[in-house]
């Protein structure tokens, strides 16, 4: 009878030689993310506009844990933001 994790304990000559794989298809390119960067960079004076506005509905609430993630969350999206921006 054989064993239940024949599979598992299985020899690693059953495999394809590592030397063998493309690893280039996960290298990444220059094109990677630019249309997002470009996008951002279009859009940064009217969503900060936006953010400004925005941030005035919002109140601080403090309690439930998945309150507290959100805030945290939050702050740091912002404090990213704010540092894309040159400042500190």
């Amino acid at each position: 009878m054989e064993e239940p994790n024949a599979a598992f304990n299985s020899s690693d000559d059953d495999f394809d030689n590592e030397d063998d794989w493309d690893r280039t298809q996960f290298l990444r390119k220059p094109s990677h993310g630019k249309r997002q960067v470009a996008t951002l960079i279009a859009r940064q004076v009217e969503d900060r506009v936006r953010s400004k506005r925005n941030s005035r509905l919002l109140t601080n609430v403090y309690g439930a844990p998945g309150t507290q993630y959100s805030i945290a969350r939050v702050e740091a999206v912002w404090d990213s933001f704010y540092q894309g921006l040159g400042r500190e």
